[in-house]
């Protein structure tokens, strides 16, 4: 399906609609997009960009010590090699596709085999026009090309990883359009595994927070599940208990529950996830950082 280049929000809010219902899902009307207005839209991306990249153009392109995996783009999109298996849900590729749907040209390299894509330009055919790729190769979505975060940060001046910035540089709208329809999309899947009982108390909570202080309170909701994904996968547990945004709902008090209550929770859960967390991968590193971006949910305190 391929979106046309104007009126991208309301776009995206009517496919979201489109897909509720194909996908049978059990979805109320979107309020959450539909509520944003562009000022509000643009303060959402500059936060989600400071919050990952603290605004620096280069982080488009990273590798964090400590991970199996380059981050992309302003939300950082997991990126994994073919057959690498982690935890944590990888993103980036359903970025690719979004953008390709929204009518942005991608680098041919993406769309070529892992040896075109280890030295792209000393390969006969690897530098053959994506028009006139096989189409098995243009709907397959790329795996990323680098083997180990030294090989990467070797090519983080090359051809590739150079003219990966300037695309995601030029596409940073369309990437906060993407984070949105994610949300809308994974917040229906959440309720839609949910049991009717729980499903209500789930919207009655979703409701309280979004309209907490707007924008701060949307925010704080597609942020957070943006940032520490939505706790269905099994894959994103240690020691049988999550953190993602489905935990963070569950364990907020039943009534009216405030951006103070989402953010203290969010630090309880967040918490036990580094005391959960395997001793190798010392998660107790990036606590600190976790706990802060968790405070910018709260506005700044009016000045009297």
């Amino acid at each position: 399906m391929k979106k046309p280049a104007i009126s991208l929000q309301k776009v995206t809010f009517t496919l979201i609609l489109v897909a509720s219902v194909l996908l049978g899902l059990n979805a109320r009307a979107s309020t959450l997009i539909s509520a944003l207005d562009k000022e509000q839209f643009d303060w959402l991306g500059q936060r989600i960009f400071i919050n990952e990249c603290a605004g620096q153009l280069r982080c488009l392109t990273s590798w964090n010590d400590g991970e199996d995996f380059p981050s992309m783009g302003i939300g950082h999109f997991i990126w994994y090699q073919s057959g690498q298996e982690a935890p944590f849900e990888e993103t980036f590729p359903a970025l690719l596709a979004f953008l390709q749907r929204a009518g942005v040209s991608l680098p041919n390299w993406l769309f070529l085999s892992a040896s075109c894509t280890n030295t792209p330009t000393q390969i006969p055919g690897c530098d053959i026009p994506a028009s006139e790729l096989p189409l098995s190769n243009i709907n397959k979505l790329p795996d990323s090309p680098w083997k180990s975060r030294q090989e990467f940060l070797a090519d983080i001046d090359g051809a590739r990883l150079s003219g990966l910035r300037r695309l995601l540089q030029n596409t940073l709208n369309l990437q906060v359009e993407f984070i949105l329809e994610k949300f809308e999309l994974t917040l229906q899947e959440i309720l839609n595994q949910s049991s009717p009982i729980e499903r209500e108390l789930l919207k009655t909570k979703i409701d309280s927070i979004a309209n907490a202080q707007p924008p701060y309170g949307q925010y704080a909701l597609i942020d957070y599940l943006h940032f520490k994904g939505a706790g269905v996968l099994k894959s994103e547990k240690y020691n049988g208990q999550g953190w993602g945004l489905l935990q963070l709902l569950k364990a907020l008090p039943e009534s009216q529950p405030t951006l103070l209550d989402y953010v203290e929770t969010g630090e309880m859960l967040l918490r036990q996830r580094v005391a959960n967390a395997p001793i190798e991968r010392d998660e107790s590193r990036w606590i600190k950082g976790w706990i802060k971006r968790l405070r910018t949910y709260l506005p700044p305190p009016e000045v009297p």
